[in-house]
């Protein structure tokens, strides 16, 4: 992520797409080269009620700002080490690792 992107590379930060993804799906399918439709905005309206996607999404729902955990779980000792190894690119997109969390400043 510290590497300069291209048209086709891009950065999409996950608490801008869920507050906003009226304004990020443009975004990410002009990074990808394909053309617009608003349908990519109600694509839950496919899904049956009930179907689950990655990390347990109910795919039926449209995309929602929902509260979460920044709590990694880690050990401290290995969260200081992933910390240090990513902080340029936290500080870059405004992170903050501290305590076993990751914060939007």
């Amino acid at each position: 992520m510290l590497a300069k992107s291209t048209k086709r590379l891009g950065i999409v930060r996950y608490e801008d797409f869920v507050a906003a993804p009226e304004r990020e799906m443009p975004r990410l399918l002009q990074m990808m080269g394909l053309p617009w439709d608003d349908r990519v905005l109600r694509a839950h309206e496919n899904y049956p009620q009930g179907k689950i996607g990655h990390g347990k999404i109910k795919l039926w729902e449209a995309i929602r700002h929902t509260p979460h955990k920044p709590e990694t779980g880690l050990p401290q000792r290995e969260f200081e080490i992933i910390a240090s190894v990513t902080r340029p690119v936290l500080d870059l997109y405004g992170y903050a690792a501290r305590d076993g969390r990751v914060d939007l400043l």
